[in-house]
Order: C-alpha cells, then structure tokens, then sequence
C-alpha cells in the first residue's frame, strides 16, 4: 500500500446531495419530469457524458446548458467560499495518510476549475499530492483512465493503490485500472456488482481509516486490543484429550503450503514422540477484539482473509519473540508458534501469506533452525478443542465477508520437568 485516491464528490464533500437538491429545485421551476432517475445515472461522470444521458432521456432539443448553468448558479450560491460540507474525517483520514507517509491523490470527473477551488476553499488542497480531473483525460469513469492518470502522477503501481469511491461507474473504473477498490455508497446503494469489485464497502471514512490502519500494521489507531488467558496441562492428557495426529494430517495435506514448509507436515519424525519428551504444556491464548464498527462492515472473501493475515501477524510475531525469551528463562523448554513459520517471510520482506521464501520447497536444510517452531496443530493438537477445554473461552470464525469480535491465537511452551512453572506471561514485561 503505497497511495489512496479519493474521488471528491460523494467522498471528500458532501455534495452529492446539494447537487440534487439543486436539479429537483431547477426540475420544480420548469417542470422537467424524473429528474431525480436521470440525475442518479449520471453519478461519477464527467460533464459531457452528463450531458449525452439528459439529452438521450429528455430529447435532442432538451436545453441541458441553460438549465445546467442554472443549477450550477443555485449550486454555488449555497456552497461557494467554502460552505461545501465535508464528509466527517477526512481530514482526520488525510493527515493519517500523511503521517504513515502514504500518497494521496484527488480523481474527480469533475472539472478542473471546479475541483481546485473547492479544495482550497475547503484548506483541503495542500493534503493531496496530485489532483486529476475530468477534463485532463479522455475518456471518463468507468474507463480507468483517471485512476491510471493519478496513479503515474504518484509513481505508484495501481496494485499499490486503493481508490476510494460512492458511485458505481468509480467503482467500475477503479476496478478496472486494476487498483483496490473501496466502496463508501453516498447516494448509490451497493449492489451484487459492487460486491464483487470492490474490496470492501464500508459506511464511512472512519473504517476506512481503521482498514488502513491494519494495513499498515497500527493496531492501535483502531482501537484493537488483547485479552490473554494463560493455562498447563500435563502432555499425556494433552494427548489423550486434544491430540489426533491422523485426522489434523489430513486438513493439512489440504492446505496449499502442505510440503512447502518447515514447520508444516509432513515430518521425518512422529509428532506424538514429540510431545512425549516433554512433561508440562503451558498455554497462551490471545482473544484480539476488533472495532464494534469494522465487524459490522462487508469485505471480499479474499480481502477479508488479507485482514485476518494482517492482525494475526502481528501479534504472531510479538508473541513468537515472548516464547522464545520464555525458553531462555526456562531450560530445556520449547515453544510451539501461533501458526506456520514465517521467518524467511519477514526477513526477506515478502508478502503476508506468501511462504515463497522457505527452502523446504527447493530441497535445502532450514535457514533458521535456531528459530523455526512448529504449531500446535502441526502436531496434531485440536486447537478448537484446546480453546473451550484449557482456555475456558469460545473460538470464532469469519462468516461470509464479515471479520469475527475476535481472533484467538493459541501458542504454548512445552517444560521438560513437571514440577516446572514459568510465570505469566504478563510478568515478564507484556
């Protein structure tokens, strides 16, 4: 993620409305029938396919301009030197961006000299790096050439690039340049369509901000937070309750990274002589509480488990290194991760759930041996049954497009002595 551009209206000024208010109000003074309908279409366009719609509706005769030229005076007399309304926390949105040092970029159907002025009146101009109007290329939304524009004036790659959008033919275009779209409806309710182009449709620029705060991995600027439940367990009840090494093989050999990892099956050694050389089972469960606002909203099957991916990681990662110092505190213990190694992942800066860069599938001996744990259930272990028998606590899922309350990661450190205890994890400074 290197850069957002932001359509104007409907996104950055609450101006959809004024703009139809304005047309009813025109519509009312020379009776011009089903305004509201045509206007509807015309959302995301650029003046001169606006103008192609009215007339294909009304007839050729139809006086677009004059009636056009009256609806812009009526426009701006009620918005004009900054009276536009904005959108709640944009500005908020805008100044985040900047700070993660994050490109921003303006693409309006609209045309320049509209769009410049409105920016300014609104001290909204100088938060942009690029503006792209409607008049600076040729074809309009939903052709992507406004989004490809914005993304050369930025030196981004349009994968780079998120667009956010309220109009159909925004979310069309942004689609088709091949950025990712997000969906903020304003006066366009969504559709199946635009379920399936967008990435996610959320209610308002606030969960936008908390999305791209998971993005770019700042848990905090979201408000999600963590509770841990800690737990031991003797390994030969572990065993006997928790483990089935041939049922949770079989899941695995589903996965598409079967084989492909070190820390995955299948091994060159029993996983249940594994857990028998050691005597205690220490538990570490994480419950990681998302926003009330984000679970309510809609995301794509893919970018649902790209966000998963993402808050998971990070607290992976935080947790990993706690268990780690955890065996150096307590001989002859080993920790079990919260998931599949990824290592060679994070040092070679590759993508989240991209394990690319393990040398199992090439043949060669692991690169961190030192490093590399396996998980609970690469052993074998019911983590679902781990989580309400130890934990004591309820294990959610992701439904279709929607993210859970919470995630539950469950790692654990195996002692080599049963009369061995570690302190709690919150003891040792998290």
């Amino acid at each position: 993620m290197k850069a957002v551009i932001f359509d104007m209206d409907g996104v950055i000024f609450d101006s959809e409305t004024l703009v139809l208010e304005t047309w009813r109000e025109v519509a009312r003074r020379h009776k011009i029938p089903d305004i509201e309908s045509v206007c509807r279409k015309c959302l995301g366009l650029d003046r001169i396919v606006t103008k192609q719609i009215f007339l294909a509706h009304y007839g050729e005769d139809f006086p677009y301009d004059a009636y056009k030229a009256e609806m812009s005076a009526l426009f701006h007399q009620r918005a004009g030197g900054g009276k536009l309304p904005q959108k709640p926390g944009i500005r908020e949105l805008l100044t985040f961006l900047r700070e993660k040092g994050i490109q921003t970029a303006v693409a309006s159907s609209t045309r320049r000299d509209i769009v410049c002025p409105e920016l300014r009146d609104g001290r909204l101009l100088d938060l942009f790096d690029a503006v792209i109007c409607g008049d600076m290329v040729e074809k309009s939304k939903p052709e992507p050439d406004i989004f490809l524009r914005a993304c050369r004036e930025l030196k981004v790659k349009p994968e780079e690039a998120w667009v956010i959008e309220d109009s159909y033919n925004g979310i069309r275009a942004a689609s088709a340049a091949g950025t990712r779209p997000m969906m903020i409806p304003d006066l366009a309710e969504p559709t199946p369509e635009m379920g399936e182009l967008a990435a996610c449709i959320l209610p308002s620029l606030a969960e936008a901000r908390d999305v791209f705060s998971i993005l770019l991995g700042d848990r905090e600027a979201c408000g999600i937070y963590e509770e841990r439940c800690e737990a031991e367990v003797s390994t030969a009840e572990y065993l006997n309750t928790c483990v089935d090494v041939p049922t949770f093989l079989e899941y695995c050999r589903a996965c598409p990274n079967y084989g492909k990892i070190w820390s995955c099956p299948e091994f060159d050694f029993d996983p249940v002589d594994y857990w028998r050389k050691y005597e205690t089972l220490h538990l570490l469960g994480v419950k990681i509480y998302l926003p009330e606002r984000l679970v309510k909203c809609d995301f794509s099957k893919e970018f649902c488990g790209e966000l998963t991916a993402c808050i998971l990681d990070t607290f992976r990662r935080e947790l990993d290194h706690t268990l780690l110092r955890l065996e150096k505190e307590n001989p002859g213990s080993v920790s079990l991760s919260g998931g599949s190694c990824a290592r060679c992942r994070e040092h070679a800066g590759a993508k989240l759930l991209d394990h690319s860069g393990c040398t199992k599938s090439l043949g060669l001996p692991c690169r961190h041996p030192d490093q590399m744990r396996y998980s609970i259930e690469a052993l074998g272990g019911n983590v679902g049954l781990t989580v309400t028998k130890y934990l004591h606590q309820e294990l959610l899922w992701m439904e279709e497009g929607r993210l859970p309350r919470y995630y539950t990661l469950v790692m654990g450190l195996l002692l080599p002595d049963e009369a061995q205890k570690i302190k709690k994890s919150h003891d040792h400074g998290n």
